[in-house]
Order: structure tokens, then C-alpha cells, then sequence
């Protein structure tokens, strides 16, 4: 198969945007797939982009204009558990059925990102689906495809799980763990585009299944270890192993966060999926290229930690007692206001303001308060609430000092509080940058 031309799908997320750069760099030329544009043309500026939602990929007509002089298709789209309007049923299913019979017609081969443990029997959707869509790829007339079943991902960023790995690896002086004892193998993201490029290029049996992962597995509590070494922390003090209704209590926890469009990296099926274990064979990939994929020292090694990566586990660890904070703190605010208005309205009346006016203007305040402490908790409005947060305080700043500026005075401080909470919707606002 001569390749030139390639479609990414999925080609801004972890994984498939190094395997898009990786095949720019090697001469291809890529079409890249996804449904946010601002994050695609931001991720990968110097390619094409096709901008589309998998949820609209129902028929194969519907890649039609996608695989226009393609010659390949990499399918790096997956999705951890169903989320607000997205399902794992619309991408692991429906969108990846349409795509293989558009792929069979136009014969374009693919190259399928699965996962390890892949089994219809497997204990979350997530694995069964992906099961179920590596046996409609097998089962199909398309030709060449190859099946790549990732360990974990390790890479010199990180995303979802070994975003999670990084972050309780920075918990000072201890490192809880879930599940200390299960086995996991990693795989550098290197190794992944890699072996996409190999396949692409010749180099490996088409019409197979290969897992991508290091010679042997070893456990969590090590994996953990060797990431707190690598990052630069000391090692830990105690090792606390988290009872279960901890660990179920954050995964619901979690799991709610996700209906507001939040996609924490612990959740339910993340952390069945740990305990299971994340295990493959390396030797069908042994057998074709005559070399084990990377051991995770080696991977490491690969990946030298700079204090970018210590700020940004920390960061990540940081975030959600961020934004907690805030949304907690802007909400109770709005609520005292109203439960003590008359309280409150006093302060106002005392300089000369009617009673009536005082009401509305604490009123409204309150009401605005709450309305950005909801829209923080959603991910869609949240990079507003902050802006709104900020302008909010700034006009009560700038009011306050105008009618009432001896409060600046007042051994409480009311209004010197004010600036250390505008300096917290700031951060909190570039936290959610880091994705």
C-alpha cells in the first residue's frame, strides 16, 4: 500500500496529535478530524482540518468528503465513559461501523487505536465496545488494517490516566493508592506513532492485532514510585492505601462532575479498569520488528522531567480545590447577602441611601454572585465565570471606595479580601488552559 495522505481522527487529543505530528515529520501529508475547532487549530496549526462532530458520522456517505484522496485512516477516537451528550455507544459503534464501510468502499485502509483488555466479557463498556469494534474491523472485507492495543500511555505531557499517576505522585509527604498491588504496562507515545509509521510504511503484518506495551508488567505502587522520582519529589512518607467507599465516593464524585462537562481523570470505569489490571503480550510485536517496546525507566529517560512538569502536576492537583473554592466562596456569598439583606442593605443606608434602593442593589449583587458561582461549576461557562468574577469584584472595588471608602479601614477587612479573591479567579481562569 502506497500511502501519502492520512486522516487523523481524534487528531488534537493525546495521542493523535504526537501521531500527527509524527507523520508530517516523516513527509505525509494529514488531514486532521475533530469538532472543536479553536482546540484543533491550536493544537496542530500547519495541517488541514476537517471540523466535525463523531456524534453526526451515522452512514458511510457522511465520510465521504473526509477520505477525499485518503489514502489511510488512523482512528485514535475513543471515549472513556458516556459524558452529558457524548457516548461511548456513538464512538466506539456507530461513528467507527460507518467509518469502516466508508473505508471498505473507497478501499482505504485503517490503522485502529484499541486498548489492552479489550474482551466482550470485560467489567466496563469502554473494553467491551472496543472489543466489539476491533471483532467489526476483523469480520469486515477492509484491507490493510492493523488493530494497535496501547498499554498505558506515557508521554512528555500528559492525559486522563497518567494525568492522574503524575498527580498523586505530587501529593506531598504521602502517595495514596487505590489499587497498589495491580499490574500495568506502559508504552512511550513514541513507541506509538512509531509503530504507526512502521505500519504505514511496510513494516509490520497488515490484518493484525498487536498490543503496545513493555516487556512486563510490574505494579502500580512501583509505577507511582518511579513517576515521584522522575518529576523530582522525595519519596513518600506513607503509602496510605485508600479504603473502598473513599475510592467509590470519588468516582461518583467524579462521575457527577462529568454531566456538568467536566472530565476529571478518576471515574468509575478508570478505575475498574486499574483494578483489573492494564496487561498485553508484547511478543506478536516482538515476532515482526525483533524488538521489546521501551520499559517504562527507559521511557523516562526518554522524557527528562523539567520544572514545566512539576508545575503542571501540581497544577492539576491544585485545580479542582480551585475551582471548588471559588464556586463554594461566590456562592455562599450571594446566599448571606440574601438571607441578612436587611444586615446588609444597611451598610448602604447608612450613608444616605433609601432602604428600597439598598434592598435591590444587595439583591441584585447576590443574585449575581450565585449566577457566576453556577456558571464555574459547568465547564462550558466556567473561563466566563472567571472574567465575570473578576469584573465583579473589580466594579465592587471601585464602588465601594466611591461610597463607602471607610471600609478600607475596617480591621476585617471586607474590601482588602477582595484582591487576593480577584487574584484566585485569575489563576483558576489559567488553570483551565492546561488540558
Amino acid at each position: 500500500m502506497s500511502v501519502h495522505k492520512v486522516l487523523v481522527i481524534g487528531a488534537y487529543g493525546f495521542l493523535g496529535a504526537e501521531i500527527s505530528r509524527k507523520l508530517v515529520a516523516s513527509g505525509y501529508t494529514v488531514l486532521g478530524f475533530g469538532r472543536n475547532e479553536r482546540e484543533a487549530r491550536r493544537a496542530l496549526p500547519r495541517i488541514k482540518w476537517m471540523i466535525a462532530d463523531l456524534r453526526d458520522m451515522a452512514t458511510s456517505n457522511d465520510w465521504m468528503n473526509a477520505l477525499e484522496d485518503v489514502d489511510a485512516v488512523v482512528n485514535c477516537a475513543g471515549l472513556l465513559q458516556d459524558s452529558g451528550r457524548e457516548t461511548v455507544a456513538d464512538v466506539h459503534d456507530r461513528a467507527l461501523s460507518s467509518l469502516i464501510e466508508a473505508c471498505e468502499s473507497q478501499n482505504v485502509g485503517m490503522i485502529h487505536i484499541s486498548s489492552v483488555g479489550a474482551d466482550s466479557g470485560a467489567s466496563t463498556e469502554f473494553l467491551r465496545t472496543k472489543a466489539e469494534g476491533e471483532q467489526r474491523i476483523i469480520a469486515s472485507g477492509l484491507s490493510p488494517y492493523w488493530i494497535f492495543r496501547p498499554g498505558l500511555v506515557i508521554g512528555p505531557t500528559a492525559y486522563g490516566g497518567s494525568s492522574l499517576l503524575r498527580m498523586v505522585a505530587s501529593i506531598p509527604t504521602c502517595m495514596p493508592l487505590a489499587f497498589p498491588d495491580t499490574a500495568v504496562q506502559t508504552v512511550a507515545i513514541d513507541d506509538v506513532s512509531d509503530s504507526v509509521l512502521r505500519a504505514l510504511g511496510g513494516g509490520m503484518a497488515p490484518n493484525a492485532r498487536y498490543d503496545l506495551v513493555e516487556p512486563a508488567p510490574r505494579t502500580l505502587r512501583d509505577i507511582l514510585r518511579l513517576l515521584r522520582d522522575w518529576i523530582g519529589w522525595k519519596p513518600a512518607m506513607t503509602e496510605p492505601t485508600l479504603p473502598k467507599w473513599v475510592v467509590r465516593f470519588i468516582n461518583r464524585s467524579s462521575d457527577g462532575l462529568a454531566h456538568l462537562g467536566w472530565k476529571p481523570p478518576v471515574r468509575t470505569t478508570a478505575s475498574y479498569i486499574l483494578k483489573a489490571g492494564i496487561v498485553g503480550d508484547p511478543e506478536p510485536l516482538f515476532q515482526q520488528t525483533g524488538a521489546y517496546l521501551s520499559p517504562l525507566e527507559q521511557t523516562l529517560e526518554r522524557y527528562p522531567a523539567q520544572s514545566e512538569d512539576r508545575l503542571s502536576a501540581l497544577i492539576q492537583l491544585l485545580k479542582p480545590v480551585t475551582l471548588i473554592t471559588l464556586c463554594v466562596f461566590w456562592f455562599l456569598s450571594g446566599i448571606i447577602g440574601l438571607l441578612e439583606l436587611s444586615k446588609a442593605a444597611s451598610t448602604l443606608t447608612d450613608v444616605g441611601w433609601s432602604f428600597s434602593l439598598s434592598v435591590a442593589s444587595v439583591t441584585f449583587w447576590s443574585v449575581v454572585d450565585i449566577g457566576l458561582a453556577i456558571m464555574l461549576a459547568f465547564k462550558r461557562t466556567a473561563k466566563h465565570a472567571c472574567w465575570g468574577m473578576v469584573a465583579v469584584s473589580i466594579i465592587y472595588l471601585i464602588s465601594a471606595s466611591a461610597i463607602i471608602p471607610h471600609l478600607w479601614a475596617d480591621p476585617l477587612g471586607p474590601l482588602v479580601k477582595v484582591l487576593p479573591g480577584i487574584a484566585l479567579a485569575l489563576v483558576a481562569r489559567a488553570m483551565l488552559e492546561v488540558r
